[in-house]
């Protein structure tokens, strides 16, 4: 199963022709950073409240249960717009104050972690969430890939929020459905061209470092054993 969820992985492979990496470095059942004192097990990562786009947060609501429940209260207390269901001015006021303690204070907690210290909306999380990882395979080359897919995925969320907008967050979620990538290639035009072109780079530096990372077989002999 890919640690990236729908629609990020449909857009990866639609881009890249092949599925994301997976980084088991990242492990958040059993988070390597509260390990080391870097962050509070309350918290881990989740150290700011998101801004859902529309059809992600419908998508939530016509899932029923927990997500739901957690996206009807944020409706309450949140900023909800057409396109995004927001964090109030306060909440990123907040973040703004203390993001230099990310994972490490509770006062920009996200809104959306339950009280088993899981997210409520992983399925339905934004383009951000989804493709932060607080380890990577290789290093600072893996972190290069998920910020350039970062960049196009969040370019690509906000266009879609854009065109499915209207008639509530639920009819945005049934209509992004239909939402194709070669759609948001027209849409988006030279500037999504771009941000898929930095992701194709990204991934191409990805590949030679796991090349190069991999174990050199032994030299074989005449007959084809390793001499």
């Amino acid at each position: 199963m890919s640690q990236l969820s729908e629609p990020y992985l449909s857009w990866w492979i639609a881009v890249l022709g092949e599925p994301p990496p997976h980084e088991p470095l990242a492990d958040c059942a059993n988070c390597p950073m509260c390990a080391e004192g870097k962050f509070l097990p309350e918290v881990k990562c989740c150290g700011y409240v998101p801004a859902i786009p529309n059809f992600r947060a419908g998508g939530a609501l016509r899932a029923g249960g927990e997500a739901r429940a957690y996206i009807e209260r944020r409706l309450r207390t949140g900023r909800p717009t057409e396109t995004w269901l927001r964090p109030t001015a306060e909440e990123e006021a907040t973040y703004d104050r203390t993001r230099m303690r990310f994972g490490q204070t509770d006062a920009s907690k996200c809104a959306y972690v339950t009280e088993r210290g899981t997210c409520a909306i992983w399925a339905w999380r934004n383009a951000t969430c989804a493709t932060w990882f607080c380890r990577h395979g290789h290093g600072e080359v893996g972190g290069a890939l998920w910020d350039a897919a970062a960049d196009l995925f969040r370019f690509a969320e906000g266009g879609v929020a854009v065109l499915v907008a209207g008639d509530g967050y639920e009819k945005a979620a049934e209509r992004a459905a239909s939402v194709t990538w070669d759609d948001l290639r027209r849409l988006g035009g030279h500037e999504l061209a771009a941000l898929e072109d930095a992701l194709r780079e990204a991934w191409a530096t990805w590949r030679a470092a796991d090349e190069a990372a991999r174990p050199t077989p032994p030299p074989r002999g005449p007959r084809g054993g390793a001499r």
